[in-house]
């Protein structure tokens, strides 16, 4: 609990420290509150945000780049570090969407492990694609992937690149 009183602090944030511990709020759950979360936590408004803010700027512990594992991304158990408003940088990044078109409709025609090929190939093929264009998998959730350009290295070229792994 002392790491995310240490984090509190940096961000002058550190009066909700005891309000996080009463509610077993630690590190491993930071990042699923909501903005509903903290406000049963009787959070004003302005600190919510500035706290929603900050978690969305965890630094080690963010998307997985494409071809790691989530082991390597989330440095194989290690405690999360958090960006610090000194360390605060606003940059461009594009984002991308790729989705298997048709995928409810060929669930329904093929058998569970045929179309289970089909979802892992698509994820296999699309890894490689965002991999060629230096794009990382941010998410995978059903035959759906949420992939960034422009994180964690911002380039000048990232929307092109974006575009070019699209086509």
């Amino acid at each position: 609990m002392s790491d995310l009183r240490d984090w509190l602090k940096t961000l002058g944030l550190e009066e909700y420290a005891d309000t996080f511990a009463s509610s077993r709020i630690d590190l491993d759950v930071l990042t699923d509150l909501t903005e509903a979360d903290l406000e049963k936590l009787s959070i004003p408004l302005g600190d919510r945000k500035r706290l929603l803010r900050a978690i969305a700027l965890r630094l080690d512990e963010g998307p997985v780049a494409a071809g790691a594992s989530s082991s390597e991304a989330q440095g194989q158990g290690e405690a999360p570090h958090f960006a610090t408003p000194e360390r605060v940088e606003w940059r461009q990044m594009t984002m991308m969407f790729i989705d298997l078109v048709g995928s409810t409709a060929l669930s329904e025609r093929l058998d569970l492990e045929e179309y289970r090929k089909v979802v892992q190939d698509h994820h296999q093929r699309g890894a490689d694609i965002l991999g060629e264009h230096h794009g990382f998998i941010a998410q995978v959730r059903g035959d759906g992937i949420l992939a960034y350009f422009g994180y964690p290295h911002a380039g000048e070229d990232d929307a092109e690149r974006a575009a070019t792994a699209g086509l």
